[in-house]
């Protein structure tokens, strides 16, 4: 009887701890990055009028990847995110990445660059940024752009 209820009980909590997750994946959208080339990003953003923003970044970089892990995540930068911009991530060390970082410039990861629908850089960001400064900083920059 005994083994029987720690078998229940764990099979509880197992449920329990994977439901959390589901749910928590569900509510959780967090920003939701343009798939595509440097100039299909160009494009659609000249198409729809909405300005971009860019988060350069490296795979070696720690804060590139507390960044993607928890400022990309948060749901109200998802949804702020997604209402006012398209987002783009590029590898500054790979294909396309090596190009555009070299067109703007950029010495340190993570840059976060900022641009209006027409694709002219606005701005720029660098270092690490918790959600809170992240959200800060995307009201910044529509207030530059309108």
């Amino acid at each position: 009887m005994k083994h029987t209820f720690t078998i229940l009980l764990i099979f509880c909590l197992g449920y329990s701890v994977i439901y959390a997750q589901t749910e928590s994946t569900k509510t959780n959208q967090g920003v939701q990055f343009f798939e595509g080339t440097w100039s299909e990003l160009l494009a659609d953003a000249k198409a729809r009028k909405k300005p971009f923003f860019v988060d350069v970044f490296t795979t070696w970089c720690q804060p590139c990847k507390m960044m993607s892990k928890l400022t990309f995540t948060d749901s109200e930068v998802g949804k702020i995110s997604k209402m006012y911009y398209l987002a783009y991530k590029i590898d500054a060390e790979r294909g396309e990445g090596v190009e555009v970082a070299e067109k703007y410039k950029v010495k340190s990861y993570p840059t976060v660059l900022f641009f209006n629908a027409e694709g002219k850089l606005i701005g720029r960001e660098t270092g690490y940024m918790d959600q809170e400064h992240f959200l800060y900083v995307l009201e910044k920059y529509l207030k530059k752009m309108y």
